[in-house]
């Protein structure tokens, strides 16, 4: 972790506001790891101004902001002295918000997913690790490093986005059980992560579900089989149904007007018995649909506004070639 050098970058600004930005549609990773973000800058500067701000949230997301009190803003409407962009790599993903990004601002990018090509290109600064299960686990890993006593909210903040994006301990290393335990001590209470996390299942993603399940196409490729449907919306809880319905990998895209997004899962077996990453792949799909594609190994997603069949074709394309043609 590269603590003391971010430190001494954002010394460099001489921040008195500073924008905290996740991306569009913010999962509760992307809220409380800005939020714990938020909390390393107000202690390293007494008189600081900070700003959360996402397009919007998902479902999950509003119930864990209500309960911790989060003050969301939806678009930057100042010019700060430091931009952060938390759980998020590129402009794309943070949606119309780039729109009112000025150009001489310095952008700092805090994140787990696979680096975008625009990465490097548009920050000053950046902390990517793509080993880390969640971002809010480099952000503990920050205030670890920064000799910060880590209080009782913040600690469930982190535990939250923790569980958030591993599935409920499904995807962990060794590491992340230490982290938590260490987020136990600091006061997180388990139990009330998960209730925060327990959302009844609306109709309308019930329907989603069972369409996608309907309008799913099989294709067998080597000894796998992957599916593809499409939805209006929820395709990445209809990803997530695919494979319990038995798909080892399954692509998904939602198409309204000018917006196209296409979600993509893998079960784990397949991703440890082929190499391929879903991340690599959504990268050249989001290329395609005049947009942007990454995420991880096991899920990831594109965003964009055009040729979502093409963008499908490349995806099983683009997978059956890695699967036909193993490194």
């Amino acid at each position: 972790m590269k603590t003391q050098a971010l430190i001494n970058f954002l010394n460099t600004c001489s921040p008195k506001r500073i924008a905290v930005i996740g991306h569009r549609n913010a999962d509760p990773d992307a809220i409380c790891s800005m939020y714990a973000f938020s909390y390393f800058l107000k202690k390293l500067y007494k008189d600081i101004n900070v700003s959360l701000i996402t397009e919007d949230v998902n479902k999950v997301s509003e119930k864990i902001i209500s309960e911790l009190n989060i003050n969301i803003e939806t678009n930057l409407f100042f010019k700060p002295d430091v931009i952060a962009l938390v759980d998020a790599n590129n402009l794309i993903q943070i949606g119309k918000i780039r729109d009112f990004i000025p150009e001489d601002v310095p952008i700092i990018i805090i994140d787990h997913h696979t680096a975008h090509p625009e990465t490097d290109k548009i920050s000053r600064f950046k902390i990517i690790d793509e080993k880390a299960t969640s971002t809010s686990e480099i952000i503990y890993k920050i205030l670890k490093e920064a000799s910060l006593e880590i209080e009782p909210k913040i600690a469930l903040s982190l535990l939250i986005g923790i569980l958030y994006d591993t599935r409920r301990f499904t995807l962990i290393s060794n590491e992340t059980f230490s982290i938590v335990l260490d987020l136990l001590r600091a006061g997180a209470n388990y139990n009330k992560a998960l209730e925060l996390l327990r959302t009844a299942m609306d109709r309308s993603e019930k329907i989603a579900r069972l369409k996608a399940a309907q309008r799913a196409a099989i294709h067998k490729i080597g000894d796998w089989i992957i599916v593809t449907s499409h939805v209006s919306t929820y395709e990445a809880s209809a990803c997530r149904a695919l494979l319990d319905l038995g798909a080892d990998v399954a692509f998904v895209v939602a198409e309204k007007e000018d917006e196209v997004r296409i979600s993509a899962r893998a079960t784990q077996e397949f991703y440890e018995k082929t190499g391929i990453s879903l991340a690599k792949i959504m990268e050249k799909v989001g290329q395609v649909i005049d947009g942007v594609g990454g995420g991880h190994p096991t899920a990831a997603g594109a965003n964009g506004n055009k040729n979502a069949e093409e963008g499908i074709k490349v995806a099983l394309k683009t997978l059956e070639e890695e699967i036909s043609n193993p490194l």
